[in-house]
């Protein structure tokens, strides 16, 4: 329990960073992780989303959403996002 409140917490402290810095890519980076680590996949998916439009080269981001999506069973999607990424 004490591992899952860590998240918690560091989630809820991201969130706040972003809402002060919404330019830093770092503090989305770490939100991501935080939601994650949380099994918040959805929400996981949308930040990764907002992530890969400001910045498109970002394979670790690519790579995340592709896992989030397979394991939310969108594994077509999944698969398209991995074959794109391949190609750039």
């Amino acid at each position: 329990a004490g591992v899952g409140l860590r998240w918690q917490d560091a989630e809820r402290a991201y969130r706040q960073a972003e809402e002060r810095a919404p330019h830093r890519l770092d503090v989305r980076e770490g939100l991501v992780e935080a939601l994650m680590k949380q099994l918040k996949l959805d929400e996981a998916i949308d930040e990764l989303q907002k992530l890969i439009l400001l910045q498109p080269e970002n394979t670790l981001a690519k790579q995340q959403l592709a896992d989030c999506l397979m394991r939310t069973g969108k594994i077509d999607d999944a698969r398209s996002l991995l074959k794109s990424a391949l190609q750039t």
